[in-house]
């Protein structure tokens, strides 16, 4: 059967036309010719008349039929007849039933509702038909995962297109696949939705996906695709399941749920320290981003939080796994990656509660040295040489989304995700980059403030920073002082045998590991000392290389900040180290927690000795609360 298909792209100059035609190219009176198929495509610019096109055409029509029939020419003679027929076959394009000039523009020539005349053929034209790319399934599908479809629609979106699940036995894998390849996909059987669970009677299934695209009441081709390998079992229960028994719904009118969680990026779970010392009691199998992005994404949607807000994001996990899973569930999803890295924070907002107004993301080492509002933060620091440069190359983003509340018109959330530096030494670089933070996030909320907006923040993030921080008390007691031992930090003046000392009674005693790696390796004993241990005024502060202590600066920010989900007695655990790094901090002036998700019992954390594990999918414990504005 011919058929015409145009493409025309609104930023590009050119039509893109794909053509299969069945002409019946013999005279009335010779009927013996058999029709001989043919493919081609034309890319035709807009504003060219008709006629070249026309020409064009005719002329591949002419070459294609010429390669067909030339094994039929030697044993038919009438054949030769019908290759000089083809040039002269009558090609039009008729509007309403009315044959079209060819001086009339292609653009205005190929449309919706026109017919391509091909000989006494009337084929109608397939104007922008709506299609679907549909991305492979993974390599590795659990038993109680969530699979989400990943499409790249054309001419139509996503929340269109009809989608067909089911799983079938290995024994007819070649012949799916021959099903598909010949665009004959059987969906007898299929269940129809824009997600899908593979349950026990899965296991040792292929699973297959097939999507229609749709727009109104038009249909393009169906496109579909099976997993390269069977569903697997998963883990019979996981500890986050029971956290899930206090977020079955959605929060309650009036309240909203805030969410933080540091996924512990695939660019630093592979890495040979990583498999071999920092996370050795984990199984390979499980510390792979294959299988945990699956536990991941189970829990995530699980908590069914209206903000979330993630840190050690890899790219290409936001791209292919937490955007198209989390965009079927109507959230609008931000990502924002580390200058010249490929991780980076990911930030998504429910659309049925907030509306998103803006993002006003920046890198922080940036917006310290050299807006305005961090001149007096800057001008300090700068008497430093070193903690100077040492800030400077630092790669901390901040994102930071405004959106309004649906259910409380002109109420407003800025809502911001950062991770800071994550050096145990670096108590400094973090507390001058999270000032700097404030100061950004204190001028966007002034700025909604004056237009009229109730703008209440919620700065949520992996700080690397303990509850005895500098940190953690500029946010919670609004002011640092200039003697505050974060200042004191620098690149070897924990170097003490104070420090050594106690490390080797609450840590292992291989004091480098504390010190290489990944983020978490920020030692509770240096929480400890700042807060119990040792005084501000210790001879050890000052040991080491005094050049980067900076004694001069103090710190203040207005607002009235708690920490919603409290101080728990970890967010990070690992063999090596345990310790509270994650927050989420909010306005109380202006919103109040409802509810706190509990965390994980002491037990099941240990179970496996630490995490991540086959049931724990990351190192870090997710936060969640529900706040409601005052």
């Amino acid at each position: 059967m011919s058929s015409v298909s145009v493409k025309n792209y609104k930023d590009d100059e050119r039509l893109y036309i794909d053509l299969q035609l069945t002409p019946t190219l013999s005279s009335a009176s010779d009927t013996s010719a058999d029709p001989i198929s043919v493919k081609f495509s034309l890319n035709r610019l807009k504003n060219e008349e008709l006629r070249l096109a026309i020409d064009r055409l005719r002329l591949n029509l002419s070459k294609k039929q010429s390669k067909k029939s030339k094994r039929k020419s030697k044993s038919n003679p009438a054949t030769t007849k019908e290759l000089d027929d083809c040039s002269e076959i009558p090609i039009e394009i008729l509007h309403n039933g009315e044959v079209l000039e060819l001086t009339v523009r292609n653009e205005k020539a190929w449309v919706d509702g026109a017919y391509l005349k091909v000989g006494e053929e009337k084929i109608p034209i397939s104007y922008n038909l709506p299609g679907v790319n549909v991305e492979k399934l993974p390599s590795i599908i659990i038993e109680g995962c969530p699979l989400f479809p990943g499409v790249q629609a054309e001419f139509t979106t996503s929340d269109c297109c009809e989608f067909f699940w089911k799983t079938f036995d290995v024994n007819d894998l070649d012949k799916v696949k021959q099903q598909i390849s010949r665009e004959a996909v059987n969906l007898e059987g299929t269940t129809k939705s824009r997600s899908f669970t593979p349950q026990k009677d899965d296991v040792g299934k292929h699973v297959l996906l097939a999507c229609i695209p749709k727009r109104d009441t038009i249909s393009g081709k169906t496109v579909a695709v099976v997993s390269p390998s069977v569903v697997t079992e998963g883990p019979k229960h996981c500890p986050f399941e029971n956290r899930q028994d206090h977020t079955r719904d959605h929060a309650e009118h009036g309240c909203f749920r805030a969410l933080t969680y540091n996924l512990l990026a695939d660019i630093y779970s592979q890495t040979e320290y990583a498999q071999e010392q920092l996370f050795d009691y984990c199984p390979p199998e499980a510390l792979n981003m294959d299988y945990r992005k699956h536990l991941l994404l189970k829990e995530i949607v699980g908590y069914k939080a209206d903000l979330l807000c993630f840190q050690e994001v890899d790219r290409h996990i936001f791209n292919s796994h937490l955007f198209p899973a989390l965009s079927a569930l109507r959230y609008t999803g931000l990502f924002k990656s580390k200058p010249g890295q490929s991780e980076g924070c990911a930030s998504f907002i429910y659309n049925n509660k907030f509306r998103m107004i803006a993002s006003q993301d920046i890198v922080l080492s940036e917006y310290v040295s050299s807006d305005p509002a961090c001149a007096d933060i800057w001008a300090e620091v700068c008497k430093v040489q070193p903690l100077r440069e040492h800030t400077q190359d630092r790669s901390s983003i901040l994102q930071v989304t405004i959106v309004e509340n649906l259910e409380q018109p002109n109420h407003y959330v800025c809502l911001c995700n950062t991770h800071l530096y994550f050096h145990p030494l670096a108590g400094n670089v973090r507390l001058i980059l999270a000032a700097a933070a404030l100061r950004h996030i204190q001028s966007v909320c002034d700025a909604y403030q004056q237009e009229g907006k109730t703008t209440a923040m919620v700065f949520c993030g992996d700080f690397n920073s303990s509850p005895f921080s500098g940190v953690y008390q500029l946010m919670c007691s609004q002011m640092v002082p200039n003697d505050h031992a974060d200042w004191l930090s620098g690149k070897s003046q924990l170097y003490s045998g104070v420090y050594q000392s106690m490390c080797s009674q609450m840590v292992p005693n291989d004091l480098a590991d504390w010190l290489s790696g990944k983020s978490q390796l920020y030692s509770c004993l240096y929480q400890s000392m700042f807060s119990q241990m040792v005084p501000n005024d210790h001879a050890d502060w000052l040991s080491g290389e005094k050049e980067q202590v900076l004694s001069t600066l103090e710190l203040f920010q207005p607002k009235s900040i708690i920490s919603a989900c409290g101080v728990p007695p970890y967010t990070n655990f690992t063999a090596g180290f345990q310790g509270t790094l994650d927050y989420i901090f909010v306005d109380s002036d202006l919103l109040e927690v409802t509810k706190v998700v509990p965390l994980p019992s002491d037990e099941e954390v240990r179970a496996n000795v630490a995490i991540p594990s086959s049931v724990f999918p990351s190192d870090h414990l997710a936060l969640i609360c529900d706040l409601r504005f005052s």
